[in-house]
């Protein structure tokens, strides 16, 4: 939350994020990748990441200048302008844990950065319907590795490698992938745009069985607005996920001194809620996503920052 604006740019705000919702909704319907059979690696890889996110109903494309960045938007390392190490437990539908840690490190000229992220979803273990005389577990891993590069000051792109592994029982598999994104800032208004393509790769191969990556598209954009003890950020999204159907997400996080954020967003899970604490260079981040039969979602998440952050480079346009 950086920047201050008048009222009246205030107000404008929903209807800009309305309308750039829609024309993402528009490209993307036409972009869609085709449907495929839903898989554990879909339910693994669409797992969004990061309380902070979370809570705002995952409209987090164009805002993500932090750690977290590594699977949101790998453009958006090269503004973070700090070293920052992010971790994170979710505590997902039936019981399941999800794990992930992400480390950000800008070069020295604070034009690109590198980024690295692990991600673990397992299960302890249980009676196969399979034909097991034996309870078996179950897990999906991702490592990633990233790299952004702003080309100018209002303008960076970052690209992701990534192995994906399945295993269940006896049975294992693996792929590569890669992801593409791009982030746009407008000048000082606060105003930012992204986009992402996601999980372009090789198939997973275990026995018989063949499954394809959910590739994806995602399109946000987001306002950041500082009207001194009190911000706000704004953020819209929309994507074209495995099976062609378009997903939203709306958020907006209210910021107190720069210490405390509240957090609520809107998305394909429903209503989301979400808080922040900062102090000094550690933040914790909570979120809640109400459940099913199945049970709810909670996040909780802690970024660690480590020096200060580096002043933009200054770019002769």
């Amino acid at each position: 939350m950086k920047r201050s604006v008048g009222l009246a740019a205030a107000l404008l705000l929903p209807a800009l994020a309305a309308l750039a919702a829609l024309a993402v909704l528009a490209v993307l319907a036409v972009l869609a990748p085709k449907p495929v059979d839903a898989s554990l690696s879909d339910d693994f890889l669409s797992i969004r990441i990061g309380a902070r996110a979370a809570g705002m109903g995952t409209g987090y494309t164009a805002a993500a200048e932090d750690a977290d960045a590594v699977y949101w938007n790998p453009a958006g390392l090269s503004y973070a302008g700090v070293t920052e190490v992010s971790l994170m437990h979710l505590v997902w539908i039936a019981g399941l844990n999800y794990e992930h840690a992400a480390f950000l490190m800008p070069f020295e000229d604070n034009v690109s950065a590198a980024g690295a992220g692990v991600d673990v979803l397992w299960t302890g273990s249980f009676d196969s319907t399979d034909g097991f005389d034996v309870p078996v577990s179950a897990s999906n891993a991702c490592i990633t590795f990233s790299y952004s590069r702003k080309l100018a000051s209002f303008f960076s792109a970052g690209a992701s490698v990534k192995y994906v592994s399945y295993s269940f029982g006896a049975s294992k598999a693996g792929a590569v992938a890669g992801d593409m994104g791009l982030l746009l800032r407008f000048g000082n208004e606060g105003i930012s745009a992204g986009v992402i393509v996601r999980n372009v790769g090789t198939n997973l191969k275990y026995g018989t069985s063949v499954e394809k990556l959910p590739m994806s598209y995602r399109a946000g954009v987001s306002y950041d607005l500082d009207m001194g003890d009190v911000g706000a950020l704004l953020t819209a999204d929309a994507g074209a996920e495995t099976g062609g159907s378009i997903a939203t997400g709306f958020g907006v996080e209210i910021g107190f001194f720069g210490s405390v954020m509240l957090r609520a967003g809107l998305g394909g899970d429903g209503f989301t809620t979400g808080a922040g604490l900062s102090i000094g260079p550690v933040s914790v981040d909570y979120a809640a996503i109400p459940g099913n039969a199945l049970g709810g979602v909670y996040y909780i998440s802690t970024t660690i920052a480590f020096g200060e952050k580096a002043e933009e480079k200054e770019y002769d346009e």
